[in-house]
């Protein structure tokens, strides 16, 4: 018995894992103020959730809601209302979420179609759960709304992307170009590497859409700016997938805009460049990216040698008329900035799509010049 527990757990460990993609779309519209039965779907840890969300600004801030199995057990069972429903997916979890533009991170803005106010929510998740990694977990999704009587009406759209992920009906299989992220492992380059490129193609006579690719190792500095700079209007959606190091903790892509970029030094460290952006603002213009930073769509995965890499893939809407200037930090290390990733921006009103990384062009060269004369 004892070599067959072996072999199987063997054949695990060399067998190849397959990740796969599934997506719900559907429309609520009921009297009730909580409908918990959306869809259910049995994952595994590190499940990975993007949604799109709308539905009509009389509507004021809504919940998504994702239930466990015991969760769901507890509202068949017992008698509750809608509140105590709610208070059911702890927020400490980050199990319920509410949806609107009063919290930036929920990636909600208000927006006008066919003459009608409406409330449009991209953002993206990371399921973790607390038993062993390899068990299937059942997830209940549900929307709910309890500050009044007038019921729910929410039209929605999830992918859910996990290992050995079987669609069932509601769900349907991927579609490839209805998200940009990707689900892959990326080999981190040698260090001391600074590459980037951009490509653009219309949305249309008046908007470009931009996507940005590249590898940042710099390891003299945890201030990396400008990576990118372009002139959006208000409603742009900024999408992004990235891998760094666990060991480097942390990193974020902070947005300056036009009026921030004159209080920039060259000889401010990076807690300084930070501060420059408004304590109220922080929340709107920085995404802070870490493995336990599931709200940004981040979870732990490993490379080819099985070193823990940190991969984060969500999205935020850039609520601004205004040029803007990416930038990346990690003030609590001083190891530096060491990742490999991918931008797409919509709404971009630029002619074409630029490179504003000028600064750390300059010390790239600097850098090979001095390798090369030292190795001479």
């Amino acid at each position: 018995m004892n070599y067959i527990a072996i072999f199987l757990l063997l054949f695990y460990c060399v067998a190849p894992r397959k990740f796969s993609s599934c997506i719900l779309r559907g429309y609520v519209h009921t009297r009730d103020q909580i409908k918990f039965d959306i869809a259910n779907v049995t994952l595994r840890a590190n499940t990975h959730i993007t949604w799109k969300i709308s539905y009509p600004i009389s509507l004021k801030h809504p919940y998504l809601l994702f239930y466990t199995e015991e969760m769901w057990a507890a509202l068949r069972s017992i008698n509750m209302n809608c509140w105590n429903s709610v208070d059911l997916a702890q927020p400490v979890t980050d199990n319920r979420l509410i949806l609107s533009p009063q919290y930036t991170w929920s990636g909600c803005l208000q927006v006008i179609k066919a003459g009608r106010y409406y409330i449009e929510c991209n953002g993206s998740k990371t399921l973790k759960f607390e038993n062993n990694v390899q068990l299937p977990n059942r997830i209940y999704l549900g929307f709910a709304h309890c500050s009044s009587s007038i019921g729910l009406e929410i039209t929605y759209l999830f992918k859910i992307a996990s290992e050995n992920l079987i669609c069932t009906p509601p769900f349907t299989n991927h579609d490839e170009n209805l998200f940009d992220t990707k689900n892959c492992n990326h080999e981190l380059p040698p260090k001391f590497v600074i590459t980037t490129s951009s490509n653009a193609k219309k949305r249309n006579a008046n908007y470009l859409q931009c996507s940005y690719h590249g590898t940042i190792n710099y390891t003299s500095s945890n201030w990396f700016g400008f990576m990118y700079n372009f002139t959006i209007k208000r409603g742009a959606v900024f999408n992004y997938s990235l891998y760094f190091p666990e060991s480097f903790q942390s990193q974020s892509i902070v947005f300056y805009k036009t009026s921030d970029i004159i209080k920039i030094s060259n000889q401010n460290n990076c807690w300084p460049k930070l501060g420059i952006i408004s304590t109220t603002s922080v929340a709107e213009q920085t995404i802070s990216l870490s493995a336990h930073d599931t709200i940004n769509g981040c979870k732990l995965t490993l490379d080819s040698n099985k070193k823990s890499l940190v991969h984060c893939s969500g999205s935020r809407i850039l609520p601004w008329d205004d040029k803007i200037h990416v930038a990346l930090a990690n003030c609590i290390s001083d190891k530096g900035l060491m990742l490999d990733y991918k931008f797409h921006v919509d709404n971009v009103v630029d002619s074409k799509c630029s490179c504003g990384c000028k600064i750390n062009t300059m010390v790239l060269a600097i850098f090979l010049i001095t390798f090369a004369i030292f190795n001479v």
